[in-house]
């Protein structure tokens, strides 16, 4: 009995302990902030629409996520402007010595958020990425196009933990 006793307290002492290590759920955005501009991406790769692409995945996932609502940029506490640097298509798997049969595709960009209400940047030129992996079957570009919106996926979802959670 004297075990359980020294148990139960064991865990208290963890649970009041660990409260105050800084963990939260929820956002960690200043009160102030509660709406984003998402303007259209600039692309600097050579994939054509990948940027209206992009924009729209990061948008699905702000409004999945729900913490903040997208307005016009004239109404946004925070803009979220978004530069596509890379866009790579790497063989992970061959087929042999030199046939590839598997390809990991990432998509680089480089995001700053910036507060309009404070006129300062909350942070700068985050280097995040997205990527996926994909096998080749009849043909590669047919594989990629079908790959890509699981990789912008991915990106997006990294775009809004980073706006989010990464104060």
């Amino acid at each position: 009995m004297r075990r359980i006793g020294f148990l139960v307290v064991g865990l208290l002492v963890v649970m009041v302990v660990g409260g105050g290590c800084g963990y939260r759920v929820g956002t960690l955005l200043p009160e102030h902030i509660r709406t984003i501009a998402v303007p259209v991406f600039v692309n600097q790769t050579n994939e054509p629409q990948l940027e209206i692409q992009a924009t729209n995945a990061v948008i699905n996932e702000l409004a999945t996520d729900g913490t903040l609502r997208v307005v016009p940029e004239n109404e946004a506490d925070v803009v979220l402007g978004v530069r596509i640097v890379k866009y790579e298509r790497k063989a992970i798997r061959y087929a042999g010595a030199t046939r590839p049969t598997e390809y990991r595709l990432t998509i680089t960009v480089l995001a700053t958020l910036h507060d309009t209400r404070e006129g300062t940047d909350v942070w700068k030129d985050a280097r995040l990425s997205g990527n996926t992996e994909f096998v080749v079957g009849a043909g590669l570009p047919a594989a990629e196009r079908r790959a890509r919106p699981e990789a912008l996926e991915d990106l997006a979802h990294d775009v809004v933990e980073r706006i989010v959670e990464g104060w």
